[in-house]
């Protein structure tokens, strides 16, 4: 178990430095040593789609989405596994999947992410909100966002809070209703001032 404990955990550190790069080999790895753990292809589709290896990340994605998402086992890392798939759907743009795995997750949004030992990614509704933008419902993403903000500064997940209001920010800007911009401006400013304290990088930063 050591293994990919510290791979996971080393993982979310690259992320949160903008140096997803340097996990490539070890989560590919992972992935391959570790078929009876799916996810660690989730973890993969999510690395893949981190550092511009869209195509790959999106046939993983699409291998998942074959079974309606059955082969990611419902146990204590199902939770961790869906919140990057989600992540996965909406940096790819990919509604078909965001839709499904909004349907899965939506149960789950009042709680936070977590795989023992390995790692834990914040509010679920995070994850919704970043559903629900990829496929246009505003409103909705708009709800979830304001969730997730409230969950990750009561939790002290500074590294997540950051994150959520840098998605938030991106949203309103997408949307574009009156008062919008505003509110993306002082939630950017604060992802920033976040980013700066707590060493990290935007995850906007990353490859398209």
């Amino acid at each position: 178990m050591a293994i990919p404990v510290e791979r996971i955990q080393r993982y979310t550190l690259s992320e949160f430095r903008g140096s997803l790069e340097s996990m490539v080999v070890d989560i590919s790895d992972l992935a391959a040593a570790y078929p009876a753990r799916p996810v660690f292809r989730c973890v993969l589709a999510h690395l893949c789609a981190g550092t511009g290896r869209r195509a790959e990340a999106q046939r993983v994605l699409d291998d998942f989405r074959a079974d309606d998402f059955a082969s990611v086992p419902f146990d204590q890392e199902w939770l961790f596994g869906m919140s990057m798939l989600a992540e996965t759907a909406a940096s790819l743009g990919d509604v078909a999947s965001a839709d499904h795995l909004y349907r899965l997750l939506e149960p789950w949004a009042s709680r936070n992410i977590s795989d023992p030992a390995e790692a834990i990614r914040g509010s679920a509704a995070r994850y919704l909100g970043l559903l629900a933008a990829t496929a246009g419902r505003w409103a909705e993403a708009a709800e979830h966002y304001e969730n997730a903000l409230v969950e990750n500064e009561r939790m002290g997940f500074r590294p997540w809070l950051a994150r959520t209001q840098d998605d938030f920010a991106q949203m309103l800007r997408a949307r574009g209703e009156l008062g919008d911009e505003e509110r993306a401006a002082e939630l950017q400013t604060a992802a920033l001032a976040a980013y700066a304290a707590l060493g990290m990088k935007s995850h906007r930063a990353a490859p398209a």
